[in-house]
């Protein structure tokens, strides 16, 4: 685990003097002497950098950039490989002679001998960089998934890359220019989308791709990171897909604990961590660590459950506690965090379990994106409900209004979108486009280009898949706990499990209205349906109830008149009556619109002023 940061340079721009200090503005400690790679040449300069806190080969620590023993290739490498052991295995019987026991020199002789036909070997979530100094080529790659943040910067002389965005600022000419169309998307969504971020001219390097650049004349060229597929062809029939599906979830579980430190599960009350844990316990011989977040707010805790399938699986089962002084600590240590505005309000329970975590794990196997692949989210079951309601929307008008009791501007815009994917996107969307033109300067938005194929809940994971779970959940996950020194290991996130899953048919996601059918049955087996909740809380608060308590200061700080006017950022009439709107009706809209303009503002107090 750790950051990384480089660059190719054309025109003289890039001093050591500039990268060094990008290295060092990446927060992980790296625990080894190896100095990050500076090299000059004629025409180019080249720097590969990177600061690490490793979870696998202690006694060996991954000294990064590592050179290749011919000496043609180096590498940086953020993320894991969880079949490297396998990888290494099998280059050792082909002759390959190992200086070290990491992923990332495993990845370097993978490269040596399938070239860009790697990624087809690799299990595993990273973001990594190798330079080849004979044919004077630089390859960078993001996995499919997007597990690991990367972001970049390029001009006709200068291509930066980094996997914290903060790095970047240390690079010559790259200004903190706000993107409004970038900001647009975020009070939309809560999240950005796709390549775009809340900064002009900075990029997410887009997952699944690797980037050719000529270190010579700095040309380059994108390619998708394209898969072979699983050879495991879909069961016959629903008993053999369950084996399957069990099978693949075990091995994805197993691969994603090896490590050299201490590792955990954070267990709620819901199907996705019951289910890691139980699989990870049933294949231990000692009992593994599992961890539930105490909040004090009785509708949102989960701690009675979680403690009840904690002692069923016999597990070592911690109780970390969460209020409303915490919560305010970690509100104002958030701009610290995170570079960028996060609309997530799961974020602060989050981030106090990862803080509490220090001193008990180094490795956690997390759920993310669970209830995607399996079909989990109640807003399927919505939008599917929501369309029916459309087709069907005048015999049914009252069922209607007393289901869905939104604004009329709301409504018209769900009510006219063509397709079960804009249903969607509009049903979760904070603002309205309407509203967003009342609220900003310049209200474009990204909108997440998505073409509907299934016209069923399979074009909801899809589109989840491509765009919610990197940009919003993964990131989350990311930036909390490698904060505070600890892994995150998504166990549901195998590309053998992710492509069988996508071939299977809709009845298998969602069944006589139950959400994540298969993933239910496989639990089943292991622990009683009596302790699981059909509809996990996750990470949540009690938002209406801190904004108009704990959090109202800052509202009222944040959110000020004459604030807002400097800035020139909002239409402050608008802003002030989301405020009034909400602390008259108390409305959870309205709370989550406020929520939004608060993290935008205190975002915006740390890195913009």
């Amino acid at each position: 685990m750790g950051g990384i940061t480089g660059f190719v340079d054309r025109g003289a721009q890039v001093s050591e003097t500039h990268f060094r200090n990008a290295v060092t503005a990446l927060h992980f400690t790296s625990l080894s002497n190896q100095p990050p790679l500076y090299y000059t040449h004629t025409h180019f300069s080249v720097g590969m950098g990177s600061r690490q806190l490793p979870t696998i080969a202690l006694n060996n620590p991954d000294s990064q950039p590592i050179t290749s023993s011919c000496g043609q290739y180096s590498i940086i490498l953020s993320g894991t490989l969880y079949n490297y052991i396998e990888l290494r295995e099998n280059l050792i019987k082909y002759g390959v002679i190992f200086k070290t026991l990491t992923d990332a020199e495993v990845l370097i002789e993978c490269y040596k001998k399938w070239g860009y036909g790697v990624f087809n070997y690799l299990d595993g979530s990273y973001s990594f960089c190798i330079t080849d100094w004979k044919r004077n080529q630089m390859m960078i790659a993001r996995d499919t998934v997007g597990s690991k943040p990367l972001y970049y910067y390029r001009n006709e002389q200068m291509y930066v890359f980094a996997s914290e965005i903060n790095a970047l600022f240390h690079y010559p000419g790259i200004r903190k220019n706000l993107h409004p169309k970038a900001m647009a998307t975020f009070f939309r969504y809560g999240h950005f989308s796709g390549e775009e971020t809340i900064y002009e001219h900075i990029y997410a390097f887009k997952k699944g791709t690797y980037t050719i650049i000529d270190l010579h004349s700095g040309n380059s060229y994108d390619a998708p990171i394209l898969l072979k597929g699983s050879s495991l062809p879909v069961g016959e029939d629903e008993p053999a897909i369950l084996s399957d599906l069990e099978e693949l979830l075990t091995e994805s579980i197993l691969k994603r604990n090896i490590a050299d430190v201490p590792t955990g599960v954070l267990l709620s009350s819901g199907y996705e961590s019951a289910t890691i844990a139980a699989i990870l316990q049933k294949h231990q011989h000692k009992r593994i660590k599992t961890f539930t977040l105490q909040i004090e707010d009785k509708k949102t805790d989960e701690t009675n459950k979680a403690s009840l399938i904690a002692q069923h699986l016999r597990t070592q089962h911690t109780v970390f506690p969460f209020g409303q002084n915490e919560a305010i600590r970690l509100l104002e240590k958030m701009p610290l965090i995170f570079e960028q505005p996060v609309g997530n309000m799961g974020v602060l329970p989050f981030l106090s379990l990862s803080e509490s975590l220090q001193q008990e794990v180094k490795v956690i196997l997390g759920v993310e994106g669970g209830e995607i692949l399996f079909g989990g989210y109640q807003a399927y079951l919505r939008a599917l409900q929501t369309r029916q309601y459309i087709r069907q929307a005048s015999p049914l008008k009252k069922s209607w209004d007393k289901l869905f009791q939104f604004h009329p501007e709301r409504k018209r815009e769900i009510t006219q979108s063509d397709n079960l994917i804009a249903i969607h996107k509009n049903l979760n969307a904070h603002f309205t486009s309407l509203e967003l033109k009342h609220l900003l300067q310049e209200p474009a938005y990204f909108d997440p280009d998505f073409t509907p194929l299934k016209d069923d809940v399979r074009d909801l994971i899809e589109f989840d898949k491509a765009y919610f779970l990197s940009d919003a959940l993964l990131s989350k996950a990311d930036k909390c706990l490698s904060y505070f020194g600890i892994q995150n290991r998504d166990a549901f996130l195998k590309t053998d499990l992710i492509e069988y899953l996508s071939r299977l048919d809709s009845h298998y996601f969602i069944r006589s209205g139950q959400t994540k059918y298969l993933l239910r049955q496989i639990t089943h087996r292991y622990l009683p349906p009596s302790l699981l909740n059909t509809q996990r809380k996750g990470f949540s608060i009690p938002l209406v109830k801190w904004l108009r308590g704990c959090f109202r200061p800052y509202i009222e700080t944040y959110l000020d008149e004459k604030r807002l006017q400097t800035q020139a950022l909002f239409q402050v009439n608008q802003v002030k009556e989301i405020r009034r709107n909400f602390y008259r009706y108390g409305r959870v809209n309205d709370a989550k619109k406020l929520w939004l303009l608060l993290q935008f503002q205190l975002w915006h107090e740390r890195w913009m002023s």
